[in-house]
């Protein structure tokens, strides 16, 4: 298959620039190299202040790398011109994870589908109505929620309005920010079956942003574990679940256990370092019930362990993290379940 999207030794860096000093540079993103290929959900998890917005933004094109590549089809962003520009924010859309504020309050629901095709200036008036419909039958939303605004709709039926809006431009991929976690839990699983239903009829690639390990199993193929801006793992969907190799991997999925990742951080130190002061070694050390001298000295290398898996980590090799049944996940018709 081919990839529709490749990232290449991503790294970027923010100057905190002020009257009295040079700046204080916070190295946000680290050597990224994920790609996506064509109908395929590349997995994107980590806790707050992980990279994964930062990273998200390189993609839509709304900031700049600071060094390394981001490349469409082949194509390096660098080197777009206005077309290739243009056909890329057609080709790439985005669904956010609160479905209310991210819609126009004001604008009718016809009129907030109809905008990406309205803005391109390809279609006229009845090719877009005509659009709009098929659209909203296909994410099951009635044709005479056309004249509502979007404060009349639950949130369930918002999200479908911001998919909608989102497909309405025949998009290659999709990326989905955190789409269901502002939802109810009833109505998550609607969603995410109606996301996997959407897939398998378009061929679209997914990028599924979450923090989620329980959600993100269920759309995925991939999964690429981020912390601290750097992917410490990756690896296909079913590996990450039951094979996983990092004790971040670990703390997530037993975090979904437990509801609450600081149950289950024995170190105390619950939050993140810092990027503008980072640690000496491996940024996840002081959390790290694992952790040796070694550890905290230096920055593990990301490394192939096996099929399409890579860590990185000092100790993957001889400590036995892997324990299926601790977790015990499953795939029931909406989720994975711990």
């Amino acid at each position: 298959m081919e990839k529709i999207i490749e990232l290449s030794g991503v790294n970027k860096e923010y100057t905190n620039k002020t009257f009295f000093s040079k700046g204080v540079k916070a190295h946000i993103l680290k050597d990224i190299n994920l790609s996506i290929e064509e109908g395929t959900t590349l997995g994107l998890v980590g806790e707050s202040g992980s990279g994964k917005t930062t990273l998200t933004r390189m993609i839509l094109r709304q900031e700049q790398v600071s060094s390394g590549d981001v490349t469409y089809y082949g194509k390096n962003l660098k080197d777009f011109d206005q077309s290739d520009d243009r056909e890329y924010r057609n080709s790439v859309q985005v669904v956010f994870q609160d479905p209310y504020s991210s819609l126009d309050p004001e604008m009718k629901v016809g009129d907030i589908i109809a905008e990406p095709l309205v803005i391109s200036g390809k279609y006229s008036r009845e090719e877009i109505q005509d659009k709009v419909r098929k659209i909203m039958s296909k994410v099951g939303l009635a044709e005479d929620y056309t004249n509502r605004r979007p404060k009349e709709f639950s949130g369930g039926q918002r999200q479908r309005i911001a998919i909608a809006r989102a497909l309405i431009s025949s998009p290659k991929l999709l990326i989905l920010d955190e789409p269901v976690s502002a939802l109810d839990v009833s109505i998550r699983g609607q969603i995410m079956n109606l996301l996997k239903s959407l897939q398998g009829s378009r061929n679209m690639s997914y990028l599924f942003i979450s923090h989620d390990m329980a959600t993100v199993g269920f759309l995925s193929d991939y999964i690429a574990v981020m912390y601290f801006g750097y992917i410490v793992e990756y690896g296909k969907t079913a590996t990450i679940l039951t094979e996983f190799k990092h004790p971040y991997t670990d703390m997530l999925l037993e975090s979904n256990a437990t509801a609450s990742l600081d149950e289950v951080d024995e170190s105390g130190a619950a939050d993140p370092p810092s990027h503008i002061n980072p640690p000496k070694g491996c940024p996840f050390a002081a959390r790290c019930k694992y952790a040796t001298d070694k550890c905290r000295e230096d920055v593990p290398e990301y490394k192939l362990i096996g099929d399409d898996h890579y860590v990185a980590c000092h100790r993957s090799d001889e400590l036995e993290l892997i324990k299926a049944s601790s977790h015990k996940f499953k795939k029931n018709e909406t989720e994975y379940i711990i």
